[in-house]
């Protein structure tokens, strides 16, 4: 495209190109069509990859969430999280809808995803991946639905529950976020459907789903283990092939579904270091580099509650404004002043108030107090530093599971000696 080149729509410019390629963008007053592209996914497929890209590991912490918040607080906060959730992931999805409509660049490859609304991932071939995901996300829930009602005889007559704390509920609002998360990746999934302004049929269908297979998963687990749960479940569920078995295909979700995850992230950094958009050398190193980097920041900080701080931002905050600004901007066209004020009716303007004084006020206090886990007494060297200290002991003596009860040390099989781990409270 030469530099300079105008796209038009019944002769009104809608966008040009400035001397350093960077789009001058300029809302047309006629009313556009929406956009479909040729070939792509249906709404009821699309929805089925974002079950299969948000549903995974999330999904094994919600009972100790739910444990640290009460029960109350705990499936309150289930539900109207996947509410807020679904509501911004429709924003996105509208908000995409509307770039494609107004400026024809976006119907295009983009590779700065969320600061543009869109980027497209990578193709037909990532697809059955992120099915595959999904369906590993399903045998996953099963099995902690079988392995959690073959505990349900020994453990729940002995299952104990704590009283909430402000401290626990904080700690339940970053381990929720972090499961309804995924809001990066929509705008990439909207442009690969064939009709990307039907998102918001995928995304309510994907988190009522969702949303069932949490409610599911945290009722048995909080129901039968009490406050006896660690961080995941699994280790909970005393049935070692089922537990061994819940491992494998919860890795094998993350392994399939961190293609599309990390990807907003490369592109970032592949456009920033201008890295060619064919594949190569540099990509694969940029890439490489990237992941390397991610994985020492997480073994760095394990237990520092990411869904509080940068998820809560991309999942509550930042939709509801991109979508007030484009939504305004679709209304008024050119006529927008530079000191023009938008209205909103006072319905969305109190929905709009709640969600974004939910997402600062609990991404605030997560943040705080992951800080202050990560700094407690109880924090535990990185497992790179760990050989080089001798006073820590990498020996395991126990079980990997946790004995469910008051004391951590009933079990299915009668010898909490031989069968019970050393239980790691929160």
């Amino acid at each position: 495209m030469a530099v300079n080149e105008q796209f038009t729509e019944k002769n009104i410019p809608i966008f040009t190109l400035s001397k350093d390629r960077s789009p001058n963008l300029v809302f047309a007053e006629s009313q556009t069509k929406k956009h479909r592209n040729e070939i792509g996914l249906g709404w009821l497929i699309t929805g089925l990859v974002i079950i299969g890209e948000i549903a995974g590991g999330g999904i094994v912490a919600l009972p100790n969430a739910i444990t640290a918040a009460g029960p109350v607080m705990g499936y309150g906060m289930l539900i109207l999280f996947a509410c807020i959730a679904q509501y911004t992931a429709v924003q996105l999805g509208d908000s995409w809808a509307i770039m494609q409509e107004r400026w024809p660049i976006y119907r295009k490859h983009h590779r700065q995803p969320y600061s543009e609304m869109g980027f497209r991932a990578g193709g037909k071939w990532l697809r059955p991946v992120i099915v595959c995901a999904m369906i590993a996300t399903a045998i996953a829930v099963v099995l902690i639905i079988i392995g959690t009602l073959r505990d349900l005889s020994t453990c729940r007559p002995v299952a104990a529950t704590s009283p909430w704390t402000l401290h626990g509920i904080f700690h339940a609002y970053g381990t929720l976020v972090f499961a309804y998360g995924g809001h990066g990746c929509f705008p990439t999934i909207a442009h690969d459907m064939k009709k990307p302004y039907r998102f918001r049929r995928t995304a309510i269908l994907a988190f009522i789903v969702t949303g069932v297979m949490y409610i599911v998963v945290s009722v048995l687990g909080y129901v039968v283990y009490g406050n006896s749960v660690g961080e995941s479940v699994i280790l909970s569920i005393q049935t070692v092939w089922i537990q061994q078995s819940i491992n494998v295909v919860i890795a094998l979700h993350v392994f399939l579904s961190i293609t599309i995850m990390i990807n907003p992230l490369n592109q970032e950094v592949e456009e920033y270091f201008q890295i060619p958009h064919e594949f190569g050398w540099k990509r694969i190193i940029t890439r490489c580099s990237t992941m390397l980097v991610v994985v020492f920041v997480a073994e760095s900080m394990p237990r520092f509650g990411f869904g509080g701080s940068a998820m809560m931002l991309i999942s509550f905050i930042f939709p509801i404004l991109c979508y007030l600004a484009l939504k305004t901007l679709k209304k008024l066209g050119s006529s927008v002043g530079d000191y023009h004020r938008p209205s909103i009716q006072e319905p969305h303007l109190l929905l709009y108030s709640f969600n974004l004084v939910i997402g600062v006020v609990g991404g605030v206090g997560t943040t705080i107090v992951s800080f202050q886990s990560m700094m407690a007494d109880s924090f535990e060297p990185p497992c790179y530093v760990r050989p080089f200290l001798t006073s820590f002991d990498t020996s395991v003596t126990h079980d990997i599971t946790n004995c469910c009860g008051a004391g951590k040390n009933v079990s299915i099989y009668g010898s909490p000696e031989r069968h019970c781990s050393i239980f790691d409270a929160y």
